[in-house]
């Protein structure tokens, strides 16, 4: 009895607390700061991460715009993904290392069809997304990372019905794709 009237007297206290958010430190550190993760870095933030070939034919700023842009549409097919997963519940494959890559987190390979669909249908959250880097610094590659920052992310995400049945996943798994095999010639 002694041991349970102290809680009993913290208990209205708890009710304030918010034990649930992380405190602006590390929401700075880990969210806001970071690039180089992908998928859902805190609740009201997603993002991902591309790169693409230039073309060593056109001029500099020809060629770092259209790679950019290049880019850009391989990062939001890969948040079609993301989203793709979250909408369908698809849960990530436990992790055997102390990190998981983007492929264990969001282990289903959508095919081109149902990824271009995604987008389509997904396309009033995506364009609420920003480029939070370019680099075109390396004059083969360059990278984009494409961001979306928004309150209640995560709802509106699952509230969207999708307009088509996706091809490449079915709810008992039997299309679900190994690992590094894709249907995609484009798409990572």
């Amino acid at each position: 009895m002694r041991t349970g009237f102290p809680l009993l007297m913290l208990l209205p206290l708890s009710g304030s607390c918010r034990f649930w958010e992380p405190s602006e430190v590390i929401y700075k550190r880990y969210a806001l700061y970071n690039l180089e993760e992908e998928g859902y870095l805190a609740a009201d933030i997603v993002q991902t991460r591309a790169t693409a070939a230039s073309d060593a034919d056109s001029g500099k700023f020809q060629r770092d715009r259209l790679c950019a842009h290049r880019a850009l549409e391989k990062a939001q097919f890969r948040m079609a993904r993301i989203f793709l997963h979250t909408v369908l519940d698809i849960p990530p494959v436990p992790v055997t290392g102390n990190r998981a890559s983007f492929d264990q987190d969001y282990p289903v390979r959508f095919s081109d069809r149902d990824l271009f669909l995604a987008t389509i249908d997904f396309a009033s959250i995506l364009e609420k997304g920003y480029i939070a880097l370019q680099d075109t610094s390396d004059g083969n590659v360059c990278t984009v990372v494409f961001r979306i920052r928004e309150p209640d992310l995560i709802d509106d995400v699952r509230s969207v019905r999708l307009s088509f049945e996706p091809e490449s996943y079915s709810e008992d798994w039997s299309n679900r794709r190994k690992p590094g095999a894709t249907t995609s010639e484009t798409i990572p």
